[in-house]
């Protein structure tokens, strides 16, 4: 049995389609899901672990801790090639932290 659908659904209703990381919208083939905490760090394959991603963070993120992402993904916001949305601000972030501490 294919739980991914399911798994999919669940995020959509939590997170909306846009990627958890970085906020843009993402949608039929781009869809990844994505261990918050990686199970190379101890990480869980529960609902309560995942999270939407675009391929792009997916791939960037790989078995970095969510810290080390952040700490990447702030030093590349800058890039033009990576696109600019409101996903590169402190405020971002500091919420991202507050919602992944307020699920646990």
């Amino acid at each position: 049995m294919n739980l991914r659908p399911q798994i999919i659904s669940i995020l959509r209703q939590r997170y909306g389609l846009k990627c958890w990381y970085c906020g843009i919208p993402i949608a039929g083939r781009r869809i990844h899901v994505d261990h918050i905490k990686s199970k190379y760090h101890g990480g869980a394959d529960a609902v309560e672990n995942y999270a939407l991603a675009c391929q792009r963070c997916n791939y960037a993120k790989g078995k970095k801790s969510l810290r080390e992402f952040f700490v990447w993904i702030r030093r590349i916001r800058n890039l033009p090639t990576f696109p600019a949305t409101d996903a590169f601000d402190e405020e971002y972030w500091d919420g991202k932290l507050s919602t992944l501490k307020n699920d646990a």
